[in-house]
Order: structure tokens, then C-alpha cells, then sequence
């Protein structure tokens, strides 16, 4: 979410973020940062379970970018999905969309399937709406 919409002073609502710069550009919530060396949909005894919900074919997905107009940065670089393989990570958007050089060549430009889910969750947390997904804990695998 970016800074404009979340920050707020320290102690007056819990949903905002003490401390953060409201005028900052880019925002430092989505901002120079790195994904890697993660195995997703697996279990620590290696058991197969898919992570949360989101991806609207399978109804899971591993990364979610939210590709906010002017993010730079961003890189997601060796991971492994469930299926112990770089292209089974499963990602919004999809995989070769996902920045994967820490070279500040990402740059969001807007996600057309993103930015719904950012606006629902800006009213969320406005208007306390109830209808943002990311504030529901998913049912387990």
C-alpha cells in the first residue's frame, strides 16, 4: 500500500504506520526489495502445501507484486515452487513479468489485475470495510 494511503501518526490508528513519509517517492512499502532462496508450498517435513490464496486459476499464489506506479527495485530470484522447480513458483503477475535483477531495472507500471485489490484494501483500511482478503488469515492447505 502505498505511503500516501498508510501513513499516519504513531498510536492514533493501528491500521497506519507511524512513521513513514507520506510524500515519499517511491514509496518505502514497496521499495528495493528482494524475495530469494525461498521453497513455497512446502511444509518443513517437505510435504506438499500450496500457500495462501490469490491466484485466481488455482486459487493460490506464492508472490503477489503490486506493480504501484513508480515502485523500482523490487527482484524475486531463486525461489523454488512446490514442485522443487524455479517454474513452479506460482506469482501475480506471472513469471517472466516478475522482476528477477536486483539492478533497479523493475519499475511498476501499473497492474491491471493489482490495482482492484490495492483500491478494495485502501477502502479497508479508510473505511473498514471488511472486504480487503489480506487482512483474513487463509484457510489452510
Amino acid at each position: 500500500m502505498p505511503d500516501q494511503v498508510v501513513c499516519g501518526p504513531a498510536g492514533v490508528d493501528p491500521s497506519q504506520l507511524a512513521g513513514c513519509n507520506p510524500t515519499a517517492v517511491p514509496p518505502s512499502t514497496s521499495y528495493r526489495n528482494q524475495f530469494y532462496g525461498n521453497v513455497m508450498g512446502r511444509a518443513p517435513d517437505g510435504t506438499v502445501k500450496p500457500n495462501g490464496t490469490g491466484d485466481l486459476a488455482t486459487g493460490r499464489t506464492d508472490f503477489w507484486w503490486d506493480q504501484f506506479l513508480g515502485n523500482t527495485g523490487n527482484c524475486w530470484h531463486d525461489n523454488t515452487g512446490k514442485d522443487g522447480t524455479a517454474a513452479g513458483v506460482t506469482s501475480t503477475p506471472p513469471s517472466p513479468f516478475l522482476p528477477s535483477a536486483c539492478d533497479n531495472s523493475s519499475v511498476g507500471t501499473v497492474g491491471p489485475q493489482q490495482e482492484p485489490e490495492l483500491l478494495n484494501c485502501f477502502a479497508d483500511i479508510t473505511f473498514n470495510t471488511g472486504t480487503c482478503p489480506w487482512f483474513t488469515t487463509p484457510s489452510k492447505p
